[in-house]
């Protein structure tokens, strides 16, 4: 390959390497090639102007059958996070537990369960332990 034709091809691939360009490199070099050489081709009557094709929309390389797998583990264990969180003992839930206790005349046991994880109100009761007082609340209630 000559350097002129050399030329002509970098500066072709030069001019497409912006990611918003679409076009014929091939062709964009010929036309580069054909300036270089001074050659002033008009296109024929026959000949219809050159336009540029649309390229292809670049695609992503393929992803490997572990990174497939990695990922659909990432989406399944933030799903999941997200299910937890959203069915995870609240103070309200803990509040509807109180309630339901003093509705079946549970009041000294909803106390001393209260007594039994550091609090004396429900506003009291630290967070981490909302789930412990819902699960001992639910056996109380079971047991009555």
């Amino acid at each position: 390959m000559s350097d002129i034709r050399i030329i002509a091809l970098q500066e072709a691939i030069k001019l497409f390497a912006h990611p918003n360009r679409t076009g014929d490199v091939v062709n964009t070099a010929e036309s580069f090639l054909n300036f270089l050489q001074g050659a002033d081709k008009q296109p024929a009557q026959s000949e219809a102007p050159v336009k540029p094709a649309k390229s292809p929309k670049q695609s992503k390389p393929a992803k490997s059958e572990e990174q497939l797998v990695a990922e659909a583990a990432e989406r399944i264990a933030k799903t999941e996070a997200e299910a937890e969180v959203s069915t995870s003992a609240t103070k309200e839930a803990v509040g509807k537990a109180v309630e339901a206790m003093l509705k079946a005349n549970k009041r000294k046991e909803a106390v001393a369960l209260l007594a039994k994880l550091g609090a004396t109100s429900v506003s009291s009761l630290a967070e981490s332990n909302y789930a412990a007082f819902i699960e001992e609340a639910d056996a109380v209630l079971m047991s009555a």
